[in-house]
């Protein structure tokens, strides 16, 4: 069991998933240490604010300038204080952004220090590097870790949730059974986050000013989701020469002629929204990241395509935000209300479906659920016509609360980190994740200069 850990960034994403879980081990009695926890100056009120409760608290908070947010390389100061403790540490939990991930990923690495990682695994400032750089990035942690005794993982904990879980072990069993490979994938994620007109241009977490948005935000879920289901396929002997791919993004400059002023006010009736408007930098959301993206794709193998899918990544879907007022936490206070469908054909013989949707309010005693469905043609393959399985989205706790299957599912994996390596979702697995990724990029910065110019 890992003891002594290094937390890089602890935003709200942090705060709500590894840092809890370490305070739930704390107060199992598991002797676990965070010997120094990295945040930046301006959040230092936040997180007092967050520790003021909890039994685990690290030995010693180093608070970096704000001015060093977006730096490639790791601050002096803060190098000189890794290096001194790195002796001391046998892990690194890295919650930071994505755009601050690879420099600490090489440290690590160096030090052959373990690492789980929030996905994506890095986010580089696209508007300024290119979407090459996605690919880029991997290929130098690839290279650093291969000298490296270390392990690398991504908490990309979809490939463990039991309800996406069940999905992938009804189609392995199909294609194994009858050696035909999923022949079409649909995969829909609706996020329901809702930005304001100005609040692209302040925000820090899942940001959009940088050049990348949805597909390096929850997107990579789902693209490592179909890549996963995708490989069943090579289990018999399907696997792809060649991924065509095709890609459409929307950018907050389209949400905002999507939805203009007069909407705006007439859902806040007696509000004015010309100065919001008049204020909105246009030119510049043209190149803000993507919000919503449309993608296909076709897998060939000799010529002849064996797989088609399409992924939507959405962000501008129903919310539950009603108040104009800028939410101090942008990770969970934007309204989001999450929607899910996920379908596989195995062309003529067999078909299995994700359904979830997350309501604004539910009844008391109510919870979300996971609906899996399975259709058969029974005359030629047996088994029962049709049925459906529900999984309640909730879990309990250590301390007895129930929590969701998507945060259960990520203790799962951080739960497997402290105990050894993540082999679900170890680095090398999310090679091809991050290829199609950058393609995804190229395609949406072309339609982009199509449309803006350079």
């Amino acid at each position: 069991m890992k003891q002594n850990l290094l937390i890089i960034g602890l935003g709200p994403h942090a705060q709500a998933t590894q840092y809890l879980f370490l305070e739930e081990l704390a107060r199992q009695g598991v002797p676990v240490h965070v010997r120094l926890l990295v945040e930046l100056q301006d959040r230092q009120e936040d997180v007092e604010n967050y520790l003021a409760d909890k039994m685990l608290l690290p030995d010693e908070i180093f608070g970096l300038p704000e001015s060093d947010r977006n730096n490639p390389h790791i601050h002096p100061k803060l190098l000189e204080k890794l290096n001194q403790i790195a002796p001391q540490l046998d892990g690194v939990l890295l919650c930071t952004e994505p755009k601050a991930h690879k420099k600490y990923i090489l440290w690590a690495l160096e030090h052959n220090l373990d690492i789980l990682a929030d996905k994506p695994l890095t986010a580089p400032l696209l508007n300024e590097q290119g979407p090459q750089q996605v690919w880029q990035d991997f290929l130098d942690i690839e290279k650093a870790l291969a000298r490296s005794k270390a392990h690398l993982s991504l908490l990309t904990n979809k490939r463990v949730h039991p309800a996406y879980e069940a999905v992938y072990n009804c189609a392995r069993e199909f294609v194994t059974k009858y050696g035909m490979p999923i022949t079409h994938i649909e995969i829909s994620d609706g996020g329901g986050v809702w930005h304001l007109p100005h609040e692209y241009a302040t925000g820090e977490n899942h940001p959009h000013k940088y050049g990348y948005g949805v597909l390096l935000h929850t997107g990579f879920h789902y693209v490592d989701l179909l890549l996963h289901y995708q490989s069943i396929n090579h289990l018999i002997g399907f696997k792809e020469d060649e991924i065509r791919t095709h890609a459409f993004c929307t950018t907050p400059f389209d949400v905002l002629h999507q939805m203009p002023r007069q909407v705006y006010e007439r859902i806040f009736p007696g509000e004015n929204f010309k100065k919001d408007f008049a204020t909105v930098p246009l030119a510049d959301y043209k190149k803000y990241g993507e919000i919503d993206v449309v993608s296909s794709f076709q897998f060939i193998k000799d010529g002849a395509i064996t797989t088609q899918a399409s992924l939507n990544m959405l962000q501008n879907t129903l919310s539950a935000r009603t108040l104009r007022t800028e939410p101090k936490n942008h990770y969970l206070q934007m309204g989001r209300l999450t929607q899910n469908y996920i379908s596989l054909f195995f062309g003529p013989l067999f078909h299995v479906r994700l359904n979830f949707f997350q309501p604004d309010k539910l009844p008391k005693d109510e919870c979300d659920v996971y609906v899996v469905e399975v259709c058969r043609n029974t005359g030629l393959v047996g088994g029962e016509s049709y049925y459906w399985k529900e999984f309640e989205d909730k879990a309990v706790a250590p301390d007895g609360r129930f929590v969701s299957l998507n945060n259960d599912s990520k203790r799962t994996l951080f739960k497997e980190w402290m105990k050894g390596s993540c082999p679900q979702t170890d680095f090398p697995l999310h090679k091809r994740s991050v290829q199609l990724t950058t393609r995804l990029f190229e395609e949406i910065f072309t339609r982009r200069k199509e449309r803006f110019g350079p």
